[in-house]
């Protein structure tokens, strides 16, 4: 009785390890968003939650071929990660595959937000825009699938959120919004931006950080001048949105530490 008593509880103990093994959190995988003037090399970041215990994974980005440019990928996060991980015969369709497996056969688990890598483009529109940058398999044949596996060899569920690169002219925009009679300054900033408009009327006022997240906004402005006051947001760069009379307005803008 006491033999059969130990065996069931040995067997409820490996029935729970098991079962919480299969109900393992999904991985997150996930593409940041970035703004880039253009005519310069925009950089999106791949990155993950939920890293644990992974032995093997592999997927695909894919973006429109026709307005935007691989170049290459780099700042690997992982051990055994590199170029050869990356199969890139396809870069011209607008479709590059990565897998990953670590050669010591030890699974890894790192920190969420980490980055896997980051991918290059070259804008080549003649009009500055926003490009998305996803993980759907569109042009493989066969379908390379994405899948992420544990050290049980079980393969997890993964929930991929897709991203975008944001290409903008500031030469142009600042002619733009120098006819429009829109100022703003100063640039680089330390605490607040000021915006100056001569007509005292804009539709909204719209922060971005340099990942496209919005930080900031105002809508229906009457005044003339607005002092956006950004000193509990990080140094780095920010666009800054305006919408006046329908047409919107785009500067970049740099947040500086204080002396």
């Amino acid at each position: 009785m006491r033999v059969l008593s130990f065996c069931l509880i040995v067997f409820f103990i490996f029935s729970t390890v098991k079962g919480s093994r299969a109900q393992q959190d999904p991985v997150d995988l996930y593409i940041s968003n970035s703004v880039e003037t253009t005519g310069t090399i925009g950089n999106l970041e791949i990155k993950v939650n939920n890293f644990s215990d992974i032995l093997s994974f592999q997927a695909s980005i894919n973006w429109d071929p026709d307005l935007l440019v691989f170049v290459g990928v780099t700042d690997f996060g992982i051990k055994d990660f590199g170029d050869d991980n990356f199969g890139t015969s396809d870069a011209d369709k607008g479709h590059v595959r990565f897998a990953w497996e670590p050669s010591d056969a030890i699974s890894l688990s790192i920190d969420d937000s980490s980055t896997l890598f980051i991918v290059q483009f070259e804008f080549i529109s003649a009009q500055p825009q926003k490009v998305p940058v996803s993980f759907t398999d569109i042009t493989s044949d066969p379908a390379f699938p994405i899948e992420f596996a544990n050290s049980e060899h079980e393969i997890l569920g993964v929930n991929t959120h897709d991203g975008s690169i944001t290409f903008f002219d500031e030469i142009t925009a600042l002619e733009e919004l120098y006819h429009a009679g829109i100022n703003i300054y100063p640039n680089p900033f330390v605490k607040s931006i000021n915006i100056s408009n001569d007509e005292g009327k804009l539709d909204f006022i719209q922060v971005l950080n340099i990942h496209g997240e919005k930080i900031n906004e105002i809508y229906n402005i009457k005044n003339k001048f607005i002092d956006l006051h950004l000193s509990g947001s990080s140094d780095g760069v920010y666009l800054i949105n305006i919408s006046k009379n329908g047409k919107l307005f785009t500067r970049k803008v740099v947040k500086i530490p204080s002396k």
